[in-house]
């Protein structure tokens, strides 16, 4: 790297004056006869991703600015119809379009993977009582409880996330505790006593700890959602899917479950009843 006395240089031409001495021809040589300037516009940086040429730039969203896959969208269509975007040239996934990506992969697998965990549950909820009905008992809270979830994080303008993904994930087990709690005690009495009587008295019993259990998953929740330090952000989706699910499956549950096991298992029951005192 040559360097100059900047008070040698005045302007171009006091650049092109500047004598250099060639040995070849044991002289100096001015710079002029061994080149010009010429003034175009260039980048200053030239940045490269996976061996391509690559440019960013910067987006500061606005807080009524459209959802991260929306204002993709718009954006790849207005750069397409002005030219930019062509079948060489693509839109990259930077930060605020990273989100967009993760939403719509979260979009594609988040579904599935919900699925295989409820159909995982129903099956160890069939082994467990031995029986195909009862397990779509215990998991009618669950969609009560992602009601729920949904509801408080539209409350508080949250937006699904991974980590909101995994809170779904959670209340399948949470949510169903509660009707496990109440319906293993029920079929522990059918037979012993009055379908009716067995199941107001396993609901009389079973309250209390339904209501222990519920509490204690909301008293865990409240550090996650009252969280402020670094990284607390990420913890307030998962805090609100377990709030909002457990808190409407909970109070529900005493409802939903109670009336959909007595209405579909009362005729069944009596048929049972009656064979075994024509018996």
């Amino acid at each position: 790297m040559v360097q100059l006395d900047p008070s040698y240089l005045h302007d171009a031409q006091s650049l092109l004056s500047l004598p250099i001495y060639s040995p070849s021809l044991r002289t100096n040589l001015r710079v002029s006869q061994l080149g010009a300037i010429v003034e175009k516009q260039a980048p200053i940086s030239i940045s490269r991703s996976n061996r391509l040429y690559s440019a960013s730039f910067s987006i500061t969203p606005s807080a009524d600015a459209p959802s991260p896959i929306e204002f993709q969208r718009q954006i790849t269509e207005q750069l397409t119809q002005a030219g930019v975007l062509d079948s060489h040239v693509t839109l990259g996934t930077g930060d605020r379009f990273g989100r967009a990506a993760l939403s719509r992969q979260l979009g594609t697998l988040g579904p599935q993977v919900f699925a295989l965990a409820l159909l995982l549950a129903y099956l160890v909820m069939g082994a467990q009582f031995n029986s195909f009905r009862y397990p779509i008992y215990l998991l009618l809270p669950v969609p009560l409880a992602v009601a729920g979830a949904v509801w408080f994080l539209v409350v508080q303008g949250q937006s699904l996330d991974i980590f909101s993904l995994m809170g779904m994930l959670l209340l399948i087990g949470l949510s169903a505790k509660n009707a496990i709690l109440y319906l293993e005690f029920v079929v522990e009495r059918i037979g012993k006593m009055p379908f009716k009587q067995a199941m107001v008295e396993s609901a009389r019993l079973r309250f209390r700890p339904i209501v222990m259990t519920t509490l204690t998953v909301l008293v865990i929740s409240f550090p996650l959602l009252l969280g402020r330090g670094a990284g607390s952000e990420f913890n307030h989706g998962i805090a609100l899917v377990m709030l909002g699910g457990i808190l409407v499956s909970a109070l529900l549950t005493f409802f939903v479950v109670p009336a959909a096991f007595y209405l579909f298992e009362r005729g069944r029951e009596e048929s049972s009843s009656s064979a075994e005192s024509a018996t």
